[in-house]
């Protein structure tokens, strides 16, 4: 799991880094809450992935309308965590991804590409850029 949300969060990085350099075009979805194009295909490049290796599995994601999967697990996708920062090219926004099992998270990941930084929680630790962090209580990453 570690291996596929890695390398899905990098291709995902890559093409929001990309949109943004060619420039964004925003509108809102309400007073307070902006989308971008690269939320829009960024959901999109995650969700053909996941449907492609797991096409059993259902999709909840920020930007595009939930599909019921047939087993017990559902992927929870966040295609631009901070839409704002991103729009204004502050480096603080990243691509977030997680994974429901029996109701309960069971893997999550998030990756910045502006600082290159890739977080993978699961049941077994924490790594950050594919290096275990020792010490850490890997449920307290999933339940945030």
């Amino acid at each position: 799991m570690r291996v596929f949300l890695a390398r899905l969060l990098l291709d995902a990085g890559g093409l929001a880094t990309s949109i943004a350099k060619s420039g964004l075009s925003v509108s809102r979805k309400s007073e307070m809450d902006f989308v971008t194009e690269a939320d829009l295909s960024v959901e999109t490049l995650i969700r053909t992935a996941i449907a492609n290796e797991f096409p059993e599995d259902g999709l909840i994601g920020e930007e595009m309308p939930t599909v019921s999967g047939e087993s017990a697990r559902i992927w929870v996708i966040d295609p631009i965590d901070g839409t704002h920062n991103y729009a204004i090219v502050r480096p603080f926004c990243g691509i977030s991804v997680g994974l429901i099992e029996d109701d309960y998270p069971v893997a999550g990941a998030n990756y910045c590409p502006s600082l290159q930084q890739l977080l993978f929680a699961d049941k077994s630790g924490v790594w950050l850029n594919g290096k275990p962090l020792p010490d850490q209580p890997s449920e307290s990453f999933l339940v945030c």
